[in-house]
């Protein structure tokens, strides 16, 4: 006999024969589901449990139907017309740049040929042209200015530029007239201090052209303007201005020409004896011309140096 559990539950099972298969245990609540059964059954059977779920699903589907049919349907393209274009869309074009003119561009090749003039040394006809690049109406002011500058220089230029004899007492006369004429321009057109020729500039340009009429009266000016400006240096310079102009027009062959160069020579010996400038040479002059009495002299040329009342000293020339 068997003494064990298992041999006693193995000879049971043995004796009562196989047993059948106990059906699996089913969830409480819930009946199985037989294959005999029809679908509404098992819809009916399982409605309590999935119906809040289906509902929520017909809410969604009925609100996307509405609004589907709430939402106007797309436009559809009508048919083109044949033969006619469609229309481009218009888009903002931006307007062309259009260039500012210059106002001085028109006066540039002037200025142009008037510096190549003034490179080759026609500084007579390069201040011609400036001037009559002066009289145009649409000349910018910048042109303007330059124009007058070089119409001004242009005419000192061409003055220095040429050699005058002491005793053409013409020509002499003529220099101080362009000199004069190119300081009345400067002053119409405005032509600024750093524009001109300073007058000592003017004296020096002068005398070394043998224009001494005009180099006297760049200084006479000079001095008047500024006293102060009497420096030694330029003190020589002016005498010797009228001692050479002096001499040269003391030997002309005209009466009023030969006086107005005593009377130089005169003003240079005064000047050489009130500054001791040490000269000597227009008294040499006067005593070979008038001999060595100073009485017999006769008044000194006009000069910012010289009081009107100046006379010749009296007595005789020491070695005279």
């Amino acid at each position: 006999m068997p003494t064990t559990r298992f041999s006693i539950r193995e000879a049971r099972r043995s004796a009562d024969g196989p047993a059948a298969v106990a059906p699996a245990a089913e969830a409480p609540g819930v009946a199985p589901i037989r294959p005999t059964e029809a679908f509404g059954e098992l819809l009916s059977r399982t409605a309590p449990r999935w119906g809040p779920a289906l509902l929520a699903l017909l809410v969604v589907v009925l609100a996307v139907g509405l609004l589907r049919r709430s939402s106007p349907p797309p436009a559809e393209a009508g048919p083109v017309p044949v033969g006619r274009e469609i229309a481009a869309p218009e888009t903002a074009v931006a307007a062309p740049l259009v260039a500012t003119p210059d106002p001085c561009a028109a006066t540039r090749p002037l200025l142009r040929l008037i510096a190549e003039q003034e490179q080759q040394g026609k500084y007579l006809l390069a201040a011609s042209n400036a001037e009559t690049g002066l009289t145009q109406p649409d000349v910018c002011p910048p042109d303007r200015d330059q124009l007058a500058q070089k119409a001004v220089a242009g005419r000192l230029q061409a003055l220095w530029a040429e050699s005058i004899r002491p005793d053409d007492r013409d020509a002499q006369e003529h220099a101080v007239d362009v000199y004069r004429e190119a300081v009345a321009l400067a002053d119409r057109y405005a032509v600024p201090a750093a524009g001109r020729p300073g007058l000592q500039v003017v004296a020096d340009r002068a005398y070394q052209g043998g224009q001494f009429l005009l180099a006297k009266h760049a200084v006479d000016q000079l001095l008047e303007t500024n006293p102060a400006s009497a420096d030694r240096p330029l003190l020589r310079r002016y005498y010797a201005s009228l001692r050479n102009l002096g001499l040269a027009l003391s030997g002309a062959a005209s009466a009023t020409a030969k006086d107005e160069g005593l009377a130089l020579l005169v003003a240079a010996d005064m000047i050489d004896q009130k500054y001791r400038l040490e000269q000597g040479e227009a008294t040499r002059d006067l005593v070979t011309a008038l001999g060595p009495d100073r009485a017999h002299w006769p008044a000194p040329a006009p000069s910012p140096l010289l009081a009107p009342s100046d006379r010749p000293g009296r007595g005789r020339v020491a070695g005279g």
